[in-house]
């Protein structure tokens, strides 16, 4: 089975807060007996840094992965084609509103109850 295997840490989010982030460090073939083996040896979670929340690093975890096989990249979509040209959203604009890509203009999405 195949495992990626994550490095999970806090950053300083500023305010006295806290911010969980994660790094893959890299996918391995193992049982799940060696995975839990694994954690045991290297999940070591411990405060590095207390700048008003406690931030911790060395925390490690794995997920198992489930291979998606794609017999030709050109045919392969990680998200719908239908908005990979969209422009980035306009400051001001919210995420509720549309762009037309045949005007080249967003539009402001209009709620009906």
């Amino acid at each position: 089975m195949l495992y990626n295997i994550y490095h999970n840490y806090d950053v300083d989010g500023g305010f006295g807060d806290a911010v969980p982030a994660s790094e893959l460090v890299g996918t391995v073939e193992a049982t799940p007996e060696e995975i839990a083996e694994f954690l045991k040896v290297w999940d070591k979670p411990r405060i590095y840094e207390r700048p008003y929340s406690c931030l911790y690093h060395h925390g490690i975890s794995a997920e198992p992965v489930t291979p998606v096989v794609v017999a030709d990249l050109k045919t392969f979509q990680p998200y719908d084609p239908y908005d990979r040209e969209w422009p980035d959203l306009p400051e001001g604009r919210s995420a509720s509103d549309k762009y037309n890509p045949d005007t080249g203009e967003w539009e402001k999405r209009v709620w009906q109850l």
